[in-house]
């Protein structure tokens, strides 16, 4: 399954608070392991966010919103009038703008990340590292994981927020070589939702 926060505005509100661990790696495991039995123990997920990309050096910023649906290895996917869809063999990625769709297999399919898809495929692709906790919103504390790429990989890190009262994705950050950030936050979730018939495969 693919994998999908305005990492400064989150930050620079938060307050960190020290707990540190004698090893970050197995608290890191211990937290991800976790979040990743509780989404997986949903039937479905829908999924509400806002996704955030900018680029110091290249002075580019993008901000939309978007919403998933998720069960199994299936997906849907809108980001703006992008289209990202799965019925867990195939993947079919569809541009409104210019009504054009491209369709692979999802195994061959690379470099979709989705808040949830970090964190069940975290333990074959990366090394995770508890950072710290911090103070979200209403007193929420969540914890802080980077996720470092074992072999090539598009991105040099992933770093994750996931809430210590649920064990819910809150944000996800993904940082390229150039100083670009790719940012998630969750804005809404619904566990177990009524999924519309056929959303799972692409009509042309």
């Amino acid at each position: 399954m693919i994998c999908i926060v305005s990492l400064l505005i989150l930050t620079g509100s938060a307050n960190a608070m020290s707990d540190p661990p004698k090893n970050y790696e197995e608290k890191a495991i211990e937290i991800l392991t976790k979040t990743s039995n509780v989404i997986k123990s949903y039937d479905a997920l829908y999924l509400e966010f806002e996704y955030i990309s900018s680029s110091s050096s290249m002075e580019l910023f993008d901000d939309v919103k978007g919403f998933i649906y998720m069960s199994g290895d299936k997906y849907y996917i809108q980001s703006g009038d992008m289209h990202f869809i799965s019925d867990g063999v195939l993947a079919w990625t569809f541009l409104e703008d210019v009504n054009e769709v491209h369709i692979s297999y999802l195994e061959d399919t690379e470099g979709a990340i989705t808040p949830l898809s970090l964190v069940q495929n975290f333990e074959e692709e990366f090394k995770p590292l508890w950072l710290r906790r911090e103070t979200h919103e209403e007193g929420e504390v969540l914890e802080i994981i980077d996720l470092v790429p074992i072999d090539h990989h598009p991105f040099q890190k992933y770093r994750l927020a996931i809430s210590s009262e649920n064990s819910h994705v809150v944000y996800t950050v993904a940082y390229d070589s150039h100083g670009g950030t790719y940012t998630y936050l969750v804005t809404d979730l619904m566990i177990n939702p009524e999924i519309p018939d056929g959303l799972f495969s692409f009509e042309p």
